[in-house]
């Protein structure tokens, strides 16, 4: 059997729990009992407790969740139970990318650091839609470019201070 990703794993492990809380509430309130404590006992019970496949993690249930998924359940069961969350997706670039994006800082070629991006983007063929913005594609830099990058950005800003303390000056 090939291995699951951690990700599907404790979402089917969430939604096999809310389909045993929702078919214990309908039965509730088939037996015309009043739902909202037996909603309320529910929260008590599940929220907070950490997933078997998931230890980590927590199961997060709050009264007005368990509501609204008991309300979508009982107008479409097919797609009541799916999580409503997606991982997001990681942007890796190519190595050249980012060495092309610290040689034009290192280079002062570029003004900014958004510019020094689109330059490094745009001279291996890289559209800019492939990266969410500047802080996921910092977050693809190795240590050492992250480093050469905090470098030059603080002494262009040393550079920048300097500049309007001396034109503050009369």
């Amino acid at each position: 059997m090939p291995q699951q990703p951690p990700f599907t794993l404790w979402a089917e492990e969430r939604r096999r729990i809310i389909a045993k809380i929702v078919s214990h509430l309908l039965a509730i309130q088939a037996s015309g009992k009043p739902l909202r404590r037996a909603v309320r006992q529910a929260v008590a019970r599940y929220n907070g407790r950490p997933y078997k496949s998931c230890p980590q993690r927590h199961l997060k249930l709050a009264y007005s969740t368990l509501t609204r998924i008991l309300g979508e359940y009982r107008r479409n069961p097919a797609t009541a139970l799916q999580l409503k969350y997606k991982p997001g997706r990681k942007c890796e670039l190519p190595k050249a990318v980012k060495t092309a994006f610290v040689k034009s800082l290192a280079n002062g070629s570029t003004a900014s650091v958004a510019e020094a991006r689109r330059c490094a983007l745009a001279s291996q063929g890289e559209k800019d839609a492939t990266c969410g913005g500047y802080e996921t594609f910092a977050r693809t830099l190795t240590p050492g470019q992250k480093a050469a990058v905090k470098q030059v950005f603080n002494a262009r800003v040393a550079v920048r201070r300097a500049f309007r303390a001396k034109a503050s000056k009369p």
